[in-house]
């Protein structure tokens, strides 16, 4: 699911969802699996959509405020 929401990401918070897949645990042929889903994805529902700045609110869970936006904000913290 990152790597759907990475393709339409800008900003701090596309910084912030690149960290999470570098530390991914998948393998090699995982990761080429998981992008092209991605990307098949994105091109057909959501090539579209403006572009993402936060975490969209269907995506909050624990540790996210119930405006979607993570606590602290990562992708907003200027010293990274």
């Amino acid at each position: 699911m990152n790597r759907l929401l990475r393709l339409g990401a800008g900003g701090r918070y596309a910084q912030w969802l690149d960290n999470l897949a570098e530390s991914s645990t998948l393998s090699p042929d995982q990761i080429v699996e998981a992008e092209n889903w991605a990307n098949e994805q994105y091109a057909q529902y959501f090539s579209r959509t403006p572009e993402l700045t936060a975490i969209p609110n269907a995506c909050a869970f624990r540790g996210f405020s119930s405006d979607g936006l993570a606590e602290g904000r990562p992708w907003d913290d200027e010293s990274k």
